[in-house]
């Protein structure tokens, strides 16, 4: 029985490595939120595509979530406006599958994309309603609109309230855009909002006209994943010892128990084997 013991102590070692080691994996923690400099990153890369200042577009960001990547904004059948940020992407997901089914009307994400652009997203650009749940997606197709609006419009600040339908739009972005960027004409005595035929703030680094957004699909994923540090490493190596040791002791169990069976059949053969001696011996007395 102490050997019994002995061979089971690896399988304890498994099950508390196993309780105890939290595994990091090379995905990001969906419970976990997104840090605004991995979004930021995609934002001016877009526009940059774009041709516009980025403080423009993270003004309208600001203006739209406030730069939650897991908003959500609806308005129910009486017009009444609701809004929701949830904590983990998962809840946003199924929130939106819901929203989708009984709302007129979804703005989904960072940037806030209606719904009624769900159809072209996926047929031109392979992008469905969950896909808008990821920061540096969503900002993509808000290029792709905002696009679309300056196409229309021209560089003109009237692009910025296509974007939401509404020249009202203009100074609620106009507001976010003056925080960041006080230089612009917002501290030097133009505290009103632009006219919608104001010319748009141009990028720092304006990129060739004309040129086709393209869906620079490793770069997206940079913001989503990890790189394979030690601390993986080593969640790896523990994994592998603890199942290691778990084989050895089920090897051993299986081995043991095996012994003890044999042990058993060899004590019961022996018994029968005396029992016929000892009743031979008393038919012998007895004739």
């Amino acid at each position: 029985m102490p050997r019994q013991a002995y061979a089971a102590t690896p399988l304890a070692v498994l099950l508390l490595l196993l309780a105890s080691t939290p595994l990091t994996l090379a995905r990001h923690q969906p419970g976990d939120p997104l840090r605004a400099a991995s979004w930021q990153k995609c934002l001016a890369y877009y526009a940059q595509d774009l041709a516009i200042d980025p403080d423009l577009l993270y003004a309208i960001v600001q203006t739209e979530s406030a730069g939650h990547p897991w908003a959500l904004g609806w308005s129910d059948q009486t017009g009444r406006r609701h809004s929701y940020a949830a904590r983990r992407q998962e809840d946003a997901v199924a929130m939106l599958l819901r929203l989708l089914q009984t709302a007129p009307n979804v703005d989904i994400g960072i940037a806030q994309i209606s719904s009624q652009h769900l159809g072209w997203l996926a047929r031109h650009h392979q992008i469905q309603s969950r896909d808008l749940l990821e920061p540096c997606v969503n900002l993509y197709a808000s290029s792709l609109i905002l696009q679309t609006s300056i196409q229309k419009h021209g560089r003109t600040w009237r692009a910025v309230a296509g974007y939401n339908g509404s020249t009202a739009y203009i100074s609620a972005v106009w507001k976010h855009f003056c925080q960041r960027a006080a230089d612009a004409g917002c501290s030097s005595g133009r505290s009103t909002p632009p006219l919608p035929s104001t010319p748009l703030p141009l990028s720092w680094k304006i990129s060739p006209g004309g040129r086709q957004l393209s869906f620079q699909r490793p770069h997206l994923e940079e913001t989503a994943t990890h790189t394979f540090d030690l601390l993986n490493v080593r969640a790896l190596l523990v994994v592998t010892l603890a199942l290691l040791c778990g084989g050895i002791g089920l090897f051993l169990i299986l081995a043991l128990g095996g012994r003890f069976v044999l042990l058993a059949v060899y004590i019961v053969r022996e018994g029968l084997y005396m029992l016929r001696r000892q009743r031979a011996a008393h038919h012998r007395l007895t004739g």
